[in-house]
């Protein structure tokens, strides 16, 4: 059984990133999940990077990411962006050895043409155990990201904010114009760029 889960459906800028993670099954004793896995929004950054670490690096713990870029978020919508992202994500997983049996999907609406049965479990990334894992493999993939983005774009401030439309990363929007990486579709970039939704 694998947890899906996204990461970036609400910022202004970059990637919507997802991840599939199939953790070890219970009755292998010598696996131990991660201390504080929880949802990826729920716990520290530094807690995020470790347990991110952790699951990464343990052959036993199957998973898979996918990054859908800004300019195809503004072409297909974000929501159908991030349900594509978690789909490749499942068929990453499924590819891999023993395949995929099940997916449990954070939230309440499942990727078209999944490689095994879903199910959508609301609020999944803080009840469940391979969701929250898949949570945090994708906000860490997401955030590693954004930071590579800062250095590019300084002036916005996406390694503090993520792309999220706090009142600075707006502030800077109204300076500098949207960047070459804000999506088009989103207010107040689309606005700004007469750009259609």
């Amino acid at each position: 059984v694998g947890g899906a889960d996204e990461a970036g459906r609400g910022p202004l800028a970059g990637p919507v990133v997802a991840a599939v993670c199939v953790l070890p099954h219970q009755s292998d004793t010598s696996w131990q999940m991660p201390a504080g896995l929880n949802d990826s929004k729920a716990i520290t950054e530094d807690e995020r990077e470790a347990i991110f670490e952790a699951l990464t690096t343990d052959s036993r713990v199957r998973w898979a990411v996918s990054i859908i870029d800004h300019e195809t978020i503004d072409r297909i919508n974000i929501l159908q962006a991030a349900l594509s992202a978690m789909r490749n994500s499942a068929l990453d997983v499924h590819g891999q050895a023993p395949g995929l049996d099940y997916l449990l999907v954070d939230g309440n609406k499942l990727p078209k043409d999944l490689p095994c049965p879903a199910r959508a479990v609301v609020k999944g990334d803080a009840t469940v155990a391979c969701i929250a894992a898949a949570s945090i493999i994708a906000k860490v993939t997401r955030d590693r990201l954004m930071l590579e983005l800062d250095k590019q774009y300084p002036q916005y401030g996406f390694a503090q904010h993520k792309g999220y439309g706090v009142p600075q990363h707006m502030a800077a929007i109204h300076t500098h114009g949207p960047s070459a990486v804000h999506r088009r579709s989103f207010e107040p970039v689309k606005s700004m760029t007469g750009a259609l939704a």
